[in-house]
C-alpha cells in the first residue's frame, strides 16, 4: 500500500463528503422554505431532492469504510479506532491537508444538524396548528370534540 496515496484519496473522499453535506444543507434549506410558504409541491420537491441525494450515502460509506480498512492495515489498528483526527496525527506532514477539511466538515455537519432540527421543529409545529383548526372544525356545540367524522351506514337498508 502506498500511504501518500491513500491519504490523498481520503482528503477526495472528504472533499466529496464536505460537498454532499453542503447540498443537503441547500435542499434542507428549500424544504424548509416549502413549508414556511405552505407550498406542498415545493416542499415535496425538495423532500424528492432530499431522498436522492441521500441515496449517495452508501457508495460513500463504502469508499471511506475500503480507506479506513487500508490505513487501519498499514497501522496495524482497529479501522473502528480510525477518526479524521488520529489520522492527521499518524499520517504526520501526508497528512496535514485533511486537518483542514476535517473542521470544514464538522462545521457544515453541524449547519445541517441545526437544520434539520429547526425544521423538524417548524413541521412539528405546522402539525399542530393543522390539528387545533380540525378540532375547531370537528367541535360541536358543547365544545367537546367530535371523535369520529360520520358513520357508514347501508343506504339500502
Amino acid at each position: 500500500m502506498n500511504l501518500a496515496r491513500t491519504l490523498n484519496q481520503l482528503g477526495g473522499y472528504v472533499q466529496d463528503e464536505v460537498s454532499a453535506r453542503r447540498r443537503t444543507l441547500r435542499l434542507l434549506e428549500e424544504q424548509e422554505q416549502g413549508v414556511r410558504n405552505n407550498d406542498p409541491r415545493a416542499t415535496a420537491e425538495a423532500v424528492r431532492k432530499l431522498e436522492r441525494e441521500m441515496s449517495t450515502n452508501t457508495d460513500r460509506a463504502r469508499r471511506r469504510a475500503r480507506l479506513l480498512d487500508e490505513l487501519a492495515r498499514e497501522w496495524s489498528v482497529s479501522a473502528d479506532l480510525l477518526t479524521l483526527g488520529s489520522i492527521v496525527e499518524r499520517g504526520g506532514a501526508a497528512a496535514a491537508h485533511i486537518a483542514p477539511l476535517r473542521d470544514e466538515l464538522r462545521s457544515i455537519t453541524a449547519a445541517v444538524i441545526h437544520k434539520n432540527r429547526l425544521l423538524g421543529s417548524l413541521i412539528g409545529m405546522h402539525r399542530r396548528v393543522i390539528r387545533d383548526v380540525i378540532e375547531c372544525v370537528l367541535e360541536d356545540e358543547k365544545g367537546a370534540v367530535l371523535n369520529g367524522a360520520g358513520t357508514l351506514i347501508d343506504a339500502e337498508a
